[in-house]
């Protein structure tokens, strides 16, 4: 049983992410546990007494309200709710404390709803963002339009860089899914390194694990995200997989483009993203 932690602030973007851990609840082995961090600030005037008991009737009116939301989705879904699976955090960083918590429980994976629009550097929303960024715990970032569906078929964006270590981690994911996967990876114009002799070998290797692949040209006239967009279009795969480099990499120069905001508002598709 694969442990899930989703975040949620409460708002109609985050239902998303609720609705995306409820399928993967009734597809395969997955198990949900419910996180919502808030701030409760002290007046300077209360006395410490006072706020302590304020600040438990708060917890306590937090804790119903979050309960009534999550199990509102779940009727929605037509799937019984366990209450059990519930966390409410005071807390003033709600980034830390969601990897804070799901390192301490050691959840497999974090999953968090995204606006999918805005600043370019904030694509997914400043928690997701923060969270894709720094999280030592894979992330699945679902858009805010998510409508629940059946995981049929998986596209993994790799570099072919260590794919033994990172299909461990892909194939740990989809098993209990059940789904196709498929290996998508962007071909250079003019590379000067011959990457013939790696793409034979990995064609074997794929025979091997029932993974399909696809060699896509970069178009160099467009930005790696219309190049990522088009290939999604053309596949329309469930999700999305990749694996980030959390110093400086791929999917930095991926979303830090021009386009990134305009790639945002038409993903329509949950991403998970691995840490290197």
């Amino acid at each position: 049983m694969e442990n899930i932690l989703v975040a949620s602030d409460l708002s109609s973007n985050s239902k998303a992410a609720i609705r995306f851990a409820i399928q993967l609840q009734q597809q395969g082995k997955f198990m949900p546990t419910f996180l919502h961090v808030t701030e409760i600030l002290k007046p300077i005037k209360w006395s410490d007494k006072f706020f302590k008991d304020f600040e438990l009737k708060e917890m306590e009116s937090l804790q119903r309200k979050f309960k009534r939301f999550v199990a509102g989705l779940y009727e929605k879904a037509g799937v019984e709710f366990q209450e059990i699976n519930l966390l409410v955090k005071n807390t003033s960083s709600v980034t830390k404390s969601i990897m804070y918590n799901a390192e301490k429980g050691q959840f497999s994976y974090i999953c968090i709803g995204n606006k999918g629009a805005g600043n370019p550097l904030e694509i997914f929303g400043s928690t997701a963002s923060a969270l894709i960024t720094a999280s030592k715990v894979p992330v699945i970032s679902v858009p805010a339009k998510y409508k629940a569906e059946k995981i049929t078929s998986i596209c993994y964006a790799s570099d072919l860089v260590n794919l033994d270590e990172e299909f461990k981690q892909v194939f740990k994911f989809t098993a209990p899914l059940a789904s196709n996967v498929e290996l998508l990876h962007f071909k250079i114009p003019f590379d000067l390194y011959n990457e013939q002799q790696q793409v034979d070998k990995l064609m074997k290797k794929l025979a091997d694990v029932k993974v399909s692949a696809r060699f896509e040209q970069l178009n160099i006239e467009d930005s790696l995200v219309e190049n990522l967009d088009k290939a999604m279009k053309k596949s329309k795969p469930s999700m999305l997989i990749m694996f980030t480099d959390q110093k400086r990499s791929f999917f930095e120069r991926l979303f830090m483009s021009s386009k990134s905001s305009e790639f945002a508002q038409t993903a329509k598709i949950p991403l998970l993203a691995f840490s290197k």
